[in-house]
């Protein structure tokens, strides 16, 4: 568990930013990322095209997300991490965000092949129709500016071998 919070947060962000936060599961046991959007104010945009963050491929938040809006990610199959990234043009900038994830395990939440539940919806979510490589390379946190976010973590889930 732990909290993954944008620069800036909770006055502003700065524009110009590419950050890329990862979250790796460290065991087979895991199955899914449950985030939940603590605070969220992006920029809107139609489409979520200016400011916005990326979970996954394809599924972007901006503008205002309701408090505690709670999503699920499965970790695709082979694939230890999910990938989230913030990106913002040179317009405007809002507060950014506060979200707080958890790794469950497969046995707490219905099997990696179904689905992933939107437990509540948020008011500015685009959903590309482009399909979700499961060719990808780790990456770490990359920025164009001086600001920084944070990732915090409470707890590593050891693998089950160790």
């Amino acid at each position: 568990m732990g909290n993954i919070i944008s620069s800036g947060y909770p006055v502003s962000y700065p524009n110009n930013m590419d950050c890329t936060y990862t979250i790796t599961k460290l065991s087979g046991d895991i199955c899914w990322l449950k985030i939940t959007f603590v605070d969220f104010s992006l920029q809107t945009s139609d489409n979520c095209t200016r400011d916005y963050l990326e979970i996954s491929v394809g599924n972007r938040f901006c503008g205002n997300v309701q408090k505690n809006l709670v999503e699920m990610y499965p970790f695709a199959t082979g694939v230890n991490y999910i990938n989230l990234k913030f990106i913002t043009d040179n317009s405007s900038t809002s507060r950014g965000f506060n979200l707080a994830y958890q790794l469950v395990r497969c046995d707490e939440f219905p099997s990696s092949t179904e689905s992933p539940q939107q437990i509540t919806t948020a008011e500015y979510k685009y959903t590309s129709s482009e399909p979700e490589t499961t060719t990808v390379e780790p990456v770490t946190e990359s920025e164009t500016t001086s600001g920084r976010g944070r990732i915090s973590k409470d707890l590593d889930i050891p693998d089950a071998d160790e």
